[in-house]
């Protein structure tokens, strides 16, 4: 039993193994995979053959020369002592709890004022996340109920396929469209979307709009449910008509990254009463954390100087920020280090790639939503003179002990 998270995907999962080799990755049942509910994804599946991979790291470089990991930590640990600005860690969304630890002590170890962990999302959810805080003063995804909505209006939002968590809507919805001799009734579907999706071919209902439509369906849906005017799609006055006789009982989700189109979804579904029913806060996802912010506050701090030092761990924004002059920033820094554990657009610019341990390979635990706790636990033995990342921060941080002891002390 083990657990998968990359790019904002968890999973709770079986790892199949025949003579100390993993060959194959499965869902936890329902009772043990409290999120995930059964079901597994493409994506952890498949990630199994990056495990063999052989474009993998096998050990570490400064450049592209290989060292040792006794040169690596008596080099870096010079520069950082010496670094004459503030180190940044840039990652993805962080859920661990113990890494988050590691991350604090590593901090600390630098001194006051001198560290600074960024968190960017390459799939941004920073406008949902910045709504939700203006909304709510909470900068979090709150939990949705796809299986106590009777009526679900979807704009944009791929939630059987790449919204959020797919893996847990999906066993929901399915919950919910099920029908018997003692329950007649299923779900009414409703998708506005302007990219065919999985769920909108799911749906009862596709509505079919351009991309900058999207936000016009939203606030028609709002005067619609408050009662205030109408839309000229009568598709959309029905979704909105439906969702009034199901106040209390109904949901409207949207994908867009945009602060107020996800402003106009929340006064939608506080019209229609829906927190506390369909949409609870007692267990937000920690699986969407990062802001947009973070990347151009990197190019910012390295461009202007007051960032020295950067790290990026589970991270490759040269590729997927959307911010000019990046890679041409990394280089101006007085140290940049990868943890990535193959060659991506950043690590190939980095002066150190320093390679992580497959999660296959590693320790960790997960707390992908509020409240609940999973643990990642080796398969097998690393392959390559790979490193894992929290190892490597506790060492600099002048720590003694593995990661693994460290976990355990933090469990």
């Amino acid at each position: 039993a083990s657990t998968f998270y990359q790019g904002g995907d968890y999973e709770a999962v079986l790892v199949k193994t025949r003579e100390g080799r993993p060959i194959k990755i499965e869902s936890r049942d329902k009772k043990n995979a409290r999120v995930t509910k059964g079901g597994s994804s493409a994506r952890a599946q498949a990630s199994i053959l990056s495990l063999y991979d052989s474009a993998r790291f096998r050990n570490p470089k400064r450049g592209k020369e290989n060292i040792t990991w006794e040169v690596a930590d008596k080099e870096i640990g010079e520069k950082l002592k010496a670094v004459s600005g503030k180190v940044v860690l840039f990652s993805n969304s962080v859920i661990s709890p113990t890494t988050k630890a590691v991350i604090a002590e590593f901090g600390n170890s630098l001194g006051a004022g001198k560290f600074e962990h960024l968190q960017y999302d390459g799939i941004s959810y920073s406008g949902m996340l910045d709504a939700n805080e203006k909304s709510f003063g909470k900068r979090q995804i709150p939990s949705y109920n796809f299986a106590k909505a009777k009526v679900i209006v979807g704009v944009g939002a791929d939630f059987l396929g790449t919204w959020v968590s797919p893996t847990e809507f999906s066993a929901d919805w399915a919950e919910n469209r099920r029908v018997s001799k003692d329950k007649t009734e299923m779900s009414r579907h409703y998708q506005i979307e302007s990219v065919p999706t999985i769920t909108g071919y799911k749906a009862d209902v596709r509505v079919s709009v351009r991309p900058s439509e999207e936000l016009t369906a939203l606030v028609d849906l709002y005067n619609i449910v408050t009662g205030t005017g109408s839309s000229k799609n009568e598709k959309i006055n029905k979704a909105g008509k439906d969702l009034l006789d199901a106040k209390g009982s109904s949901l409207v989700v949207s994908g867009s990254n945009d602060t107020n189109a996800q402003l106009v979804v929340n006064a939608i579904n506080n019209a229609l009463g829906n927190y506390g029913t369909t949409i609870t806060w007692d267990r937000p996802y920690n699986t969407k954390q990062g802001s947009d912010k973070a990347a151009t506050a990197l190019v910012e701090g390295l461009n202007n100087g007051s960032i020295k030092a950067v790290l990026f761990y589970e991270s490759n924004p040269v590729h997927n920020a959307p911010v000019k002059g990046l890679a041409d920033a990394i280089k101006k820094a007085e140290l940049s280090v990868s943890f990535a554990n193959r060659i991506d657009e950043t690590s190939a610019i980095c002066t150190y790639n320093l390679p992580d341990n497959h999660w296959l390979e590693s320790w960790n635990d997960a707390e992908p939503k509020a409240g609940i706790l999973n643990t990642t636990q080796p398969a097998i033995s690393k392959l390559f003179d790979t490193r894992q990342f929290q190892e490597t921060l506790l060492k600099w941080s002048g720590k003694e002990g593995s990661y693994y002891e460290y976990l355990k002390k933090n469990s």
